[in-house]
């Protein structure tokens, strides 16, 4: 019997070095070094074919005038393009009521001078627009879009209004799409 156990261990001994030599691969590894992992950018820039902020002033009834606007995606990633915040401050003049908001229409135009806000006074766009956030456009990485602000203080304006200032205030957000 111990015989037979002896012949048993030598017979799966000799089996197990066959089967691992019959088993045997190739191989080979290489190491991949150096990978790197960054983060894209949105950047928002707003310049202005005159100064920033802009001013507009001795404004008398019948005057209009432009200022545009290049609002540029400086960064790598798309973005929307949204008004969060809009908002006018009157300030009294000659006669201490602040009304000149209520005078002052405005429009804003593309590139192509198609509409994009009809002729309102500032007081009503900042009512108009208070549901924030206004979408306004998708601006790609490294694009930009040209606006115009259209401002006219109409003919028919009164005496109410001399002396008179309205500051407007408008926050833009870029949001990656």
């Amino acid at each position: 019997m111990k015989n037979i156990i002896k012949s048993l261990v030598i017979v799966f001994a000799v089996a197990a070095i066959a089967g691992g030599a019959t088993y045997a691969y190739f191989n080979d590894s290489k190491t991949i070094s150096n990978n790197t992992f960054s983060a894209g950018t949105l950047t928002l820039d707003v310049t202005s074919g005159g100064s920033i902020p802009f001013s507009f002033t001795n404004m008398k009834p019948g005057d209009t005038g432009d200022q545009t606007f290049t609002i540029a995606n400086s960064g790598t990633i798309n973005g929307a393009l949204s008004l969060t915040a809009f908002n006018v401050t009157n300030t009294g003049g000659k006669d201490s009521v602040g009304n000149l908001g209520d005078a002052v229409l405005v429009s804003f135009l593309d590139s192509s001078n198609n509409v994009i806000v009809s002729p309102m006074t500032l007081n009503n766009l900042a009512a108009a627009i208070s549901s924030l956030p206004q979408a306004l456009d998708n601006l790609n990485a490294a694009t930009s879009m040209t606006y115009k602000l259209h401002w006219e203080l109409p003919s028919g304006t009164g005496n109410e209004v001399q002396g008179d200032s309205a500051v407007m205030n408008a926050t833009l957000n870029l949001q990656q799409i």
